[in-house]
């Protein structure tokens, strides 16, 4: 999944990524700032998001219902606060 035109986020935004798995996210960050998000389930990048307007982000799989073997029972929730069970994250400046 990718998007050409950059997201612009604030301390209040939120993006849900529907039928997705991730299990880390790379953050690619200019001066302190997120351009850039890359998810990943395990060696396969699942998401490239241009983002700006943030200095932290935090993602965090999440499913739909008990039936956990159908792909689209997950999603990955991106948010700008803290999370319970925020994926592993890698900064690169």
């Amino acid at each position: 999944m990718s998007f050409l035109a950059p997201i612009t986020m604030n301390d209040a935004s939120s993006i849900t990524l529907a039928s997705t798995q991730a299990t880390r996210m790379v953050l690619k960050e200019t001066n302190g700032s997120i351009r850039e998000v890359l998810l990943y389930n395990g060696s396969t990048k699942v998401a490239d998001l241009k983002i700006n307007g943030l200095s932290h982000l935090y993602a965090e799989q999440q499913k739909l219902g008990a039936d956990v073997s159908h792909p689209t029972s997950y999603y990955v929730e991106l948010v700008t606060q803290p999370v319970a069970h925020a994926l592993p994250t890698t900064i690169q400046s």
